[in-house]
């Protein structure tokens, strides 16, 4: 085996991790988005009627909305370090390129990554995530206050509910932190 087999060899290898990262990446947010849409649509079958919401109706929204900025927060994490591995291996194919000469058609008719589209993907996935974080805590902040001003829902419901998806959306801060800064 000659040593442009080797980094043939490789390149195919690194190639098929880093498409294989990609399809994690969109499977993460494939779920969760749907499991959002079917949030939202549960949501709009209850408030369709018109009638009002009992407490706990509300209770166990709120603590569904938790449930998913706890998911939002696990799914960003897993996208950032997708990210991170994708672009190791995108330096790894770009490094194989180089080392392989133009002879070997495999290696010229096979990209890598498209520039930039790949790169805004990867960002466009990670500020949607910050985003959906953001309405979340804002979801139940609001609806906990709109319920409290309105003496419906009980005391602890609302506290409860409102310090969880502070707690979590303080972690998202400090994962997204943490993941940004430490190498």
């Amino acid at each position: 085996m000659c040593e442009n087999d080797y980094f043939l060899e490789e390149f195919k290898e690194s190639y098929e991790h880093y498409r294989h990262l990609e399809k994690l990446r969109s499977g993460h947010i494939t779920f969760f988005f749907t499991l959002v849409a079917g949030f939202f649509g549960f949501l709009g079958f209850l408030l369709k009627n018109g009638s009002p919401v009992s407490d706990w109706t509300m209770f166990v929204g709120g603590l569904t909305i938790v449930f998913l900025q706890i998911l939002d927060t696990i799914i960003y994490a897993s996208i950032r370090r997708i990210g991170d591995a994708r672009a190791q291996h995108a330096k790894t194919l770009q490094y194989l390129r180089e080392k392989l000469s133009n002879d070997h058609t495999i290696v010229n008719g096979w990209k890598a990554f498209e520039g930039n589209a790949q790169i805004s993907v990867q960002i466009g996935a990670e500020i949607t995530l910050h985003l959906f974080a953001i309405l979340f805590f804002l979801a139940v902040a609001t609806g906990v206050f709109f319920a409290l001003n309105r003496c419906n829902l009980l005391c602890w419901q609302g506290c409860t509910v409102l310090s969880l998806s502070l707690t979590i959306f303080l972690a998202h801060i400090g994962i997204w932190l943490w993941l940004r800064y430490h190498k």
